[in-house]
């Protein structure tokens, strides 16, 4: 069943929700799940700040040159100079570290422009920071210097990975390096009351019958699957690539699962057999979204309906001259690829058209209902459009050992061009996740903003990847996300000030939206 199941929810993130709710970006932050460059993708960089600097002032293209090592993320880096001349190559290399293992990950060359958009150092030259173009709001993870790799990168001691001479499918191998990746850096382990030694023993058993990487791939699935985890991901190749071995298991539903389990309960069925099955799920969800979308517009005053960004923004007036304003995606507004510094630009051409044909109502509905996440730095730049003075938003950090590493609070900045800053009533549900939580996380703080709907997904951290020696690739939360009081609500979602179930099968039936109906209320009192 795993993987009929699997396929299916495949398929719904590549159709249907690209055309209904958007892309669920299980994927968070910057795509964070491609391995290579693109492993850590947080901070911010300018045409000023981003140069590399060198501690002695000698020389300061090779500033970035050596050995570097971001410890609460499992990541080491080496980059060397290839070539000395007025085109300076680089060979940038990753590195996939635990306490007892080391695999290379990527290796990418760049001349001394192209690596200085994605790296910042500090003034000392002792920290450097994975940076990509277009951030600068998200504070970065820091990489410190350090003599040499771990011991455990050694020409000795590293691992050799699939396609490398020597290279021998190993399942007991790659095992341990996959259950010693999560039980070294997985954020917290208690969250779903999972004894990941037993874990351990359980699979451990299974070992000597894996034959294949689908074998290993059904046995992470199994591993897996009771810390009820969306940023737990697995795939074979490129994770969230739109292949069938995607897989992913959530703590909460999301509103695509709610109605492949009112499909099941209709039909008499346990769970998909067959892909005839798979087939009909699909359109009785897709029909049900049509649904969805149908009732929303109904509440649309004439001539007042429009959409951006291939309809990830839609915004409309009532007969209350409320606005409505839904965002149903925090990244990829032009393609599944699409950069973020192309996203921003779509995002900002969107924001404005909305908020000039809002601009003369008496309050605001914002509906991240649907919202699956995407990246954070996208959730900040519209979070600036609603907020009426500079300010602190959110925390976080990330496990480190039985620790974590110092808190880092984010500060943003109102938007210095047409703002709403009227009431506003923010819409969720248990599909909102991700980056979509990280702006209901800021949205909370302003004094302005109520929040109804359903609690959230509770799935805040970026997503960390790592790969084992065969093709196996997977993604996991390492992340702790807090509000600005210290709160911290991952796995069990935001609370909200008024709860209405998100259109369950009653309110579709009746074409009536019982949420955006007490948004409406609230802000017409």
């Amino acid at each position: 069943m795993h993987r009929l199941i699997n396929n299916l929810i495949t398929e719904k993130k590549a159709s249907l929700y690209l055309a209904s709710i958007s892309e669920r970006a299980f994927v968070k932050k910057g795509c964070g799940l491609i391995l290579g460059l693109f492993l850590v993708l947080i901070s911010a960089c300018d045409d000023d700040s981003s140069k590399l600097t060198d501690p002695q002032g000698k020389n300061k293209q090779h500033a970035a040159m050596g050995y570097w090592l971001a410890p609460a993320y499992g990541q080491g880096m080496a980059i060397t100079l290839l070539e000395e001349n007025a085109q300076n190559n680089y060979l940038y290399r990753v590195y996939h570290v635990t306490n007892e293992t080391c695999l290379p990950g990527e290796r990418e060359v760049f001349s001394y422009n192209e690596l200085s958009h994605y790296l910042v150092s500090d003034d000392f030259g002792y920290d450097l920071t994975l940076i990509e173009p277009g951030q600068t709001i998200i504070p970065g993870t820091k990489f410190e210097r350090i003599d040499q790799l771990p011991s455990v990168c050694s020409s000795e001691s590293i691992n050799i990975v699939k396609g490398d001479a020597g290279y021998t499918f190993s399942p007991a191998l790659d095992f341990e390096i996959f259950w010693n990746t999560f039980n070294q850096y997985y954020l917290d382990f208690s969250l779903s009351d999972t004894d990941w030694n037993e874990i351990y023993q359980t699979a451990f058993s299974e070992i000597d019958d894996i034959e294949s990487e689908e074998d290993l791939f059904e046995l992470f699935s199994l591993m897996i699957t009771p810390l009820q985890d969306g940023h737990n991901s697995l795939a074979i190749g490129t994770i969230n690539n739109g292949e069938e071995d995607d897989f992913s298991v959530s703590h909460k539903p999301d509103f695509v699962e709610i109605l492949l389990g009112e499909f099941l309960t209709i039909n008499e069925l346990e769970e998909l057999h067959t892909q005839e099955q798979a087939q009909a799920a699909n359109q009785y969800i897709q029909s049900q979204l049509d649904i969805y979308n149908e009732t929303i517009l109904a509440y649309a005053k004439e001539s007042t309906l429009d959409h951006a960004a291939d309809n990830h923004f839609t915004w409309f007036i009532t007969d209350q001259n409320i606005g409505y304003l839904s965002i149903r995606s925090m990244a990829n507004f032009l393609d599944s690829d699409s950069s973020l510094e192309d996203d921003i630009q779509v995002v900002t051409q969107a924001l404005e058209s909305a908020l000039t044909a809002l601009k003369d109502i008496d309050g605001l509905i914002i509906d991240v209902r649907m919202n699956g996440g995407g990246q954070d730095e996208i959730s900040m730049l519209i979070a600036q459009k609603f907020m009426a003075n500079s300010g602190h938003v959110y925390s976080k950090q990330a496990r480190l050992g039985n620790g974590r590493t110092p808190l880092v609070n984010v500060y943003l900045e109102p938007s210095s061009d047409n703002q709403y800053l009227g009431p506003i009533v923010l819409l969720t549900s248990a599909t909102t996740a991700s980056a979509a939580e990280v702006f209901v996380l800021a949205m909370g703080s302003f004094e302005n903003v109520t929040i109804m709907g359903e609690s959230t997904q509770g799935a805040f951290s970026d997503v960390l990847t790592s790969r084992v020696t065969s093709d196996i690739v997977f993604g996991f939360s390492n992340e702790y996300y807090l509000s600005t009081t210290g709160q911290w609500f991952e796995h069990v979602g935001i609370p909200v000030d008024t709860r209405i179930p998100f259109l369950t099968s009653l309110q579709r039936e009746q074409n009536r939206d019982y949420a955006l109906e007490e948004a409406l209320e609230n802000l017409t009192k």
